[in-house]
């Protein structure tokens, strides 16, 4: 038998080194919501985000981790590899990633009429697609 859901949406978490600076980046820039802070004495701190009915976990573990995520080209790898947020001001979260000193490598483009796009890597390199609703040409 399937899963049923029991919430809408689900959660996803990101392991990471330098958990100070992944909180900013997701909350200052692309403006999660801090809910909660778990201490796991011995284990880790997990971080926990909203960004509408959606959540993301910030793991940071007390022993750093073994491995680094494979990094490259979304399409380089399998298993997950990017976040997708709808957004209302793609271009101006942008520019606040740039900002920080983040890496944009699919710049702004419509994908089809109607839908512009723009890929970003947090500071861990991890990547986050932008999606807007544009105006439809004609």
């Amino acid at each position: 038998m399937p899963a049923r859901p029991a919430a809408d949406g689900f959660e996803t978490g990101i392991v990471t080194r330098d958990g100070d600076r992944l909180l900013r980046f997701y909350r200052d820039v692309l403006g999660f919501e801090p809910v909660s802070t778990l201490p796991i004495p011995g284990t880790c701190v997990i971080h926990r985000l909203r960004f509408g009915s959606s959540f993301l976990r910030l793991v940071v573990p007390e022993a750093a981790p073994v491995h680094d995520h494979a990094g490259g080209p979304f399409l380089a790898s399998t298993g997950y590899r990017y976040l997708l947020m709808e957004v209302e001001n793609l271009h101006e979260t942008l520019a606040e990633a740039e900002a920080m000193g983040c890496s944009v490598p699919v710049p702004p483009r419509e994908i089809r009429p109607g839908r512009t796009i723009c890929q970003i890597e947090d500071p861990d390199g991890n990547h986050v697609e932008l999606a807007q609703a544009t105006p439809v040409n004609g």
